[in-house]
């Protein structure tokens, strides 16, 4: 398993990953820390798990927040009893003759290990909280999960964190469901009572090549707005580049990418990009 606020690119059975979260802007003038984090682990042969989580800017330790609920997430995902059969084998693609009752039952076979883990951050924020003596509110959060083989890919989030998958010859999916608020910078977050009510999921529509996770800190440049469909042409070259990532250089070339003026001149909140490809 992979940990902490960098990782680098390297093979993982059939993924290579290369992921950074970095302080926006606005955080280095302030001398704030990064709110944002991230988490993934290979939990078997083929099968990729990785969370993203972006701790709410108006919470006073939410980066200790978005770091518990990533990394309690895919620990929680990694422990449990991950779904096979016909969603994990992709046969709809195959079989496409039933094509809606297979994803629908695709999706609720994985609806619970993913619920559970998104209780599970839910109580690590609870207890980091506790801990500490703080409200649990103070450690507020969003959060993202994706699971992934060579035949599908699944995602459920909570508040404004995204996934995308990319197939093999360059068209891109979102695989999260963008939340629809009344107000701008509205968002959901691991504090609400019952956070799985707050939990939305989705299923690739292909077998995904590559996968794209991300916070909300990016979306401008990476989501057309407001239906957060995916630029094709911000991931093609993210695509191409983790195909020939390699370790701290890989990493390197990430963190200095989210701190580009061509992102930072519309993006100044704190950055995670998660990349992956199979191999």
């Amino acid at each position: 398993m992979r940990r902490g606020a960098v990782q680098t690119a390297q093979a993982a059975d059939h993924w290579k990953v290369v992921a950074a979260s970095v302080r926006g802007l606005t955080h280095e003038t302030m001398d704030r820390p990064c709110q944002d984090a991230h988490a993934w682990a290979v939990p078997t042969r083929g099968v990729l798990v990785a969370a993203v989580a972006d701790g709410a800017g108006s919470a006073a330790h939410s980066e200790i927040g978005s770091a518990a609920a990533a990394q309690a997430a895919v620990n929680a995902l990694c422990t449990g009893d991950l779904p096979n059969g016909p969603d994990l084998e992709g046969a709809w693609y195959e079989n496409p003759v039933d094509v809606e009752t297979m994803i629908s039952e695709a999706r609720r076979r994985w609806e619970l290990p993913l619920t559970v883990a998104v209780e599970a951050a839910n109580s690590a924020i609870q207890t980091e909280a506790d801990v500490r003596g703080l409200p649990i509110s103070d450690l507020s959060t969003t959060l993202a999960l994706v699971v992934a083989t060579p035949k599908v890919a699944i995602a459920m989030n909570v508040g404004d964190a995204y996934a995308v998958v990319g197939d093999l010859v360059g068209n891109v999916f979102k695989i999260t469901v963008a939340p629809q608020y009344e107000y701008i910078n509205q968002t959901d977050f691991l504090s609400h009572p019952r956070p799985a009510q707050a939990a939305r999921g989705w299923l690739s529509p292909v077998p995904p090549k590559y996968i794209a996770m991300f916070t909300d800190g990016l979306g401008v440049v990476a989501l057309k707005m407001p239906t957060a469909a995916p630029h094709g042409a911000f991931f093609k070259p993210l695509f191409q580049f983790i195909e020939t990532a390699k370790d701290e250089q890989g990493r390197e070339e990430l963190e200095a990418f989210l701190r580009s003026p061509r992102v930072r001149a519309k993006a100044d909140d704190d950055l995670t990009l998660l990349l992956a490809c199979l191999e």
